[in-house]
């Protein structure tokens, strides 16, 4: 995702500034949906399911890479945007499930270590 700016400026021949003004604002709200709508869908389904938040991870992690095709395949820019939302909306709902899969398996005292050595792996 980091390198889509580059592929819009030059599959649709945008100027930077183009990018910046309407990618930007999108990635930043389907970053900020995506998580917020994970974590309650796979808190509600590690209830009802065991291991339900690794479902959701599982889940976003095989559909991701068949919405990026279809994404990046777009033929004019408006399509593009459109498929990019929901693509980017599969792909952030990875992240909260693991992330509290993580706290799961670990006693609540060392739970803000084993979340700080996650992030400085990754």
């Amino acid at each position: 995702m980091a390198w889509t700016p580059s592929y819009l400026i030059k599959q649709y021949g945008l100027a930077p500034a183009e990018v910046g003004a309407v990618f930007g604002p999108l990635s930043a709200i389907i970053g900020i949906i995506g998580p917020l709508v994970a974590g309650p869908f796979s808190d509600v389904l590690n209830r009802r399911v065991p291991a339900g938040r690794i479902y959701v991870t599982l889940a976003a992690l095989i559909i991701s890479p068949f919405l990026a095709a279809y994404t990046y395949a777009a033929p004019n820019l408006e399509a593009f945007y459109l498929r990019f939302t929901f693509y980017g909306l599969v792909l952030t709902t990875w992240l909260p499930p693991i992330y509290a899969a993580f706290l799961d398996l670990v006693l609540p005292r060392i739970r803000g270590a084993i979340i700080s050595f996650y992030i400085l792996t990754m």
